[in-house]
């Protein structure tokens, strides 16, 4: 049995938290190491996390025992007072003692046997991937997009990975150095081009490629429940995050260009292009010509007509368009 460790940013979430730990008082997985890291929150979520956390303890292992017995499970409370879920994430990263870490959020319920199903398949890969379960505020519901062995212009397209649906080594995500911590939001988009690739963050523009790309499990079950919000870290408008996303925009081009891939440079331009789509049906056109990226070829172009007209999928049609492209 492999020590698995549960890494968990908060703030401010003290209204989701009991759904939260009721979900993972389910997990009956063992070992199991869970960690929450505070991000100064503002309301009563760390004090809340404490209780649970010493609740889960004592319940599940002696107190000041080791965590090392295959019917063990320990929750812990950090703190990371540098704002933002990535730098939460990489201090938890940097305390797990688990051989293999997976990450949650904490206004979402997780899924009993995701860790059991995840191990099940992973073998001997670097990363095992799997799906979710978006849920929205007028009750509907989706699959959020998935496949086996996805590429990194696939991801960048669909959003293969995304911060709830991989298992992974801890050694692997620590070699390639975890979250992004300048970025706000779409960290999945960046670091799941960096987990398909194995390229290390850049630094200064220079590419480091030590990391050989990783090998991949594939998961077939959709997992837990995800909870889409206008509080959640995306928000429910890209014009409201517009500032955030141009950010996270400009890092992952720098790291699509070092990789020397044409796909994965096309797919990237057809993310911006219905990304533009998207900010002109919600009546900011001019913030859809800040994007960077040069769109007048065909692809990009139809892709903003499309999207802006209404058209859904937007991301199956790049998907399409890369198939006229050689690498």
């Amino acid at each position: 049995m492999f020590l698995v460790s549960i890494i968990i940013p908060v703030y401010n979430r003290e209204d989701t938290l009991p759904r939260l730990f009721d979900s993972l008082r389910a997990v009956d997985y063992r070992p199991l190491e869970i960690i929450f890291v505070d991000n100064a929150s503002k309301d009563n979520s760390r004090a809340l996390c404490e209780q649970f956390c010493k609740d889960y303890s004592d319940a599940n292992i002696a107190a000041d025992a080791p965590l090392d017995a295959s019917n063990d499970a320990v929750a812990l409370l950090l703190d990371c007072p540098k704002a933002g879920a990535c730098a939460a994430r990489n201090i938890g990263l940097a305390a797990a003692k688990g051989e293999y870490c997976c990450f949650f959020d904490s206004d979402d319920e997780f899924s009993a046997d995701f860790i059991p199903s995840m191990l099940e398949s992973i073998g001997d890969a670097d990363v095992c991937l799997a799906r979710t379960r978006l849920f929205f505020p007028d009750g509907s519901s989706r699959v959020r997009a998935g496949w086996k062995n996805p590429t990194i212009y696939d991801h960048l397209l669909a959003l293969n990975i995304s911060t709830q649906t991989f298992l992974v080594k801890t050694e692997y995500i620590r070699a390639i150095g975890g979250w992004h911590e300048d970025l706000m939001i779409w960290q999945d988009y960046e670091l799941g081009l960096r987990l398909l690739s194995g390229q290390c963050i850049l630094c200064q523009g220079t590419p480091n490629l030590t990391v050989e790309n990783p090998r991949l499990a594939w998961n077939k079950k959709v997992f837990h429940r995800i909870y889409q919000h206008p509080e959640s870290i995306t928000g429910m408008s890209f014009s409201d995050s517009f500032d955030n996303i141009k950010d996270a925009l400009e890092v992952i081009l720098a790291e699509a260009f070092a990789l020397f891939d044409k796909k994965a440079t096309c797919a990237l331009i057809y993310r911006v292009a219905i990304l533009r789509g998207r900010l002109m049906i919600e009546g900011n056109p001019d913030l859809a010509k800040r994007l960077p990226l040069d769109i007048r070829d065909f692809w990009p172009m139809f892709l903003v007509w499309y999207v802006s007209h209404g058209g859904r999928g937007g991301w199956r049609l790049g998907r399409f368009a890369l198939h006229f492209i050689r690498s």
